[in-house]
């Protein structure tokens, strides 16, 4: 922290040297009588220092020897004055005197100013000593006044009460200072006094994890503002505050939340996405219209079972608890078209999840779903055809045997195939052109009933045979080029055994990284770190090195051989 430019100044000389000689002048000056009629004998300068306290100093509860509130402390000072004779102390604040003090020389020149009241803040204390008409002499030091220090920690916005984590408070989602970040950003305000350190500590009670997260320093109204990560759960928080130089500490009442800004995990089990609702249905023929049992499933620890509502166009529709997070609701279908279904479940905490599905309510209709493919094509369905062949599959109700069943996809066009015996259909689309590509795209199977009730099932294709990009790069030596010949002064780990250099897998959408190393009599395989960078032999005579990459959907891409010859200098 800063300090004031000028610590002491005075009228006195040094404390040691030609000063002591000229205390003991002074001294021997004073103890000579002096001639009848004529006046005192002065020193050859008056002479006073403050000893304590230093400066600097901070002063705090910890220097006060009385049981009074006010910050009081002994000053005391050497003088050359004989014993008996007066200082004056002044405590001032800026250029104005607070209080002023005196005290008598003791038959050692020491002086000591009892119970000096120091007010808080910056502030001087002058000792001023006169002798006759011998001249004056000051000594002043700056100092710092620091009371009790006072320490209250508040967090912003206050954590709110609930039942279910009682007797603690809880932080929410709705509290956030910032829901785009992991985990929940919390505000908090520290006040104490002017000019203060303060830090910020954190414990996770689940994990008895405890850790500064922030800290800072208060300004002209003793306060700061801090933020802190908290992460989920029950979370201790407390501030530490303390003075410049550390003479007055203080901490904070400990505030324990119970942190859960995660929102539940639900989804709608039944209907299936883009379903067929149709009159077969209806599980209660005395009711206008087709009833159908919705199923949501929540997951979370604190899920409150009570708090599932469906919303099914315009009904709304309060679930009942099954068991293991299921819920259920009977809705009515009565309109025919896309319906849209809202499942919304919370947590004791008040978080919100939703899930939404649409379905199609058809009252003549075939019911008719997607099938497959399901996941991410990766294979040729049939690799002697031009491009990359796969299989669509749809289910088709029996009612529909024989009629017509159209699959359109975006950028495919359409086709189209009777629906076959039973209740599956099966047509072969081009996914795409070539053999090696990534593309998604939608498409759409639809069957006509007899009575003209059309019913679709929606498909989003999802293609990726194409092996990811890759290429070798050597890290040390880095200057190492493909086709050169080595000796063993490239090994970076003399100690194995083995000439070893350090190469990386350079592919940014690679789940896996391998290098490989080919030689005349042996061969390395090796899987890279999550940098790409791995450590590999070099064996005596032409070494075949490639870089292999790997994609979350198996596609495998090789670089080119890079070809480096090990010299039979390497002693190998």
């Amino acid at each position: 922290m800063s300090q004031p430019a000028i610590a002491r100044r005075g009228g006195g000389v040094g404390r040691g040297g030609a000063g002591a000689l000229v205390l003991a002048a002074a001294a021997a000056g004073l103890a000579a009588a002096p001639a009848c009629g004529d006046g005192p004998i002065c020193p050859l300068e008056v002479y006073v220092a403050i000893t304590s306290p230093a400066a600097f100093a901070e002063i705090g509860p910890g220097d006060d020897r009385t049981d009074d509130p006010t910050l009081e402390v002994e000053v005391k000072a050497r003088t050359n004055l004989g014993e008996g004779e007066t200082l004056e102390l002044e405590v001032r604040d800026r250029d104005d005197a607070v209080s002023t003090y005196t005290a008598t020389v003791d038959d050692a020149g020491k002086v000591t100013f009892r119970d000096v009241a120091i007010p808080a803040g910056e502030v001087s204390l002058r000792a001023r000593a006169s002798y006759a008409n011998c001249g004056v002499g000051t000594d002043e030091v700056e100092v710092r006044g620091v009371p009790e220090a006072r320490c209250d920690l508040r967090i912003t916005p206050e954590p709110v009460p609930n039942e279910y984590y009682d007797p603690l408070p809880v932080l929410t989602a709705y509290e956030d200072g910032d829901p785009s970040q992991p985990d929940f950003q919390a505000n908090f305000e520290i006040e104490t006094h002017p000019d203060y350190d303060v830090e910020l500590t954190v414990l996770d009670l689940a994990s008895a994890n405890e850790h500064v997260v922030d800290g800072g320093v208060t300004g002209e109204r003793g306060t700061a503002q801090l933020r802190a990560t908290l992460g989920q759960g029950a979370q201790a928080v407390r501030a530490a505050c303390s003075s410049r130089e550390g003479a007055t500490t203080a901490a904070s009442d400990t505030h324990t939340v119970f942190v859960d800004s995660h929102p539940p995990t639900c989804e709608i089990a039944a209907p299936a996405d883009g379903d067929s609702i149709i009159p077969e249905l209806d599980e209660d023929p005395d009711r206008s219209g087709t009833q159908v049992t919705l199923v949501g499933v929540a997951g979370g620890d604190d899920v409150d079972p009570d708090s599932a509502t469906f919303a099914v166009g315009a009904q709304t529709l309060e679930g009942t608890p099954v068991k293991d997070g299921e819920t259920t609701a009977v809705a009515t279908f009565d309109a025919p078209g896309d319906v849209d279904i809202e499942l919304s479940v919370s947590d004791y905490a008040g978080n919100t999840c939703v899930a939404t599905r649409r379905v199609t309510y058809a009252t003549d209709g075939c019911a008719i779903a997607h099938e497959a493919p399901t996941e991410v094509v990766t294979e040729d369905a049939e690799p002697l055809a031009e491009g990359l062949q796969t299989e669509l599959a749809v289910s088709v109700d029996p009612a529909c045997e024989g009629r017509e069943v159209v699959t359109t996809c975006d950028v495919f066009g359409e086709l189209s195939a009777p629906a076959a015996a039973g209740t599956h259909t099966t047509m072969q689309i081009t996914a795409c052109e070539e053999a090696y590509c990534v593309r998604s795209y939608d498409c759409e199977t639809r069957v006509v009933s007899e009575g003209g009730i059309t019913t679709r099932a929606p498909a989003t294709i999802h293609v990726d045979t194409a092996p990811p990009s890759v290429a070798l790069q050597f890290v040390d030596p880095s200057d190492l080029e493909c086709g050169d010949v080595v000796d063993d002064g490239v090994d970076v780990d003399p100690e194995s055994g083995e000439v070893m250099i350090d190469a990386r897998v350079v592919s940014p959408d690679a789940e896996k990284r391998l290098i490989q190393v080919t030689a005349e009599h042996s061969d390395f395989i090796g899987q890279a770190d999550d940098d790409g960078e791995l450590r590999i032999p070099l064996m005596a005579g032409k070494n075949d090195i490639v870089a292999i990459a790997e994609d979350a959907h198996g596609n495998r891409g090789v670089s080119d051989v890079c070809p480096i010859e090990l010299g039979d200098q390497a002693g190998f």
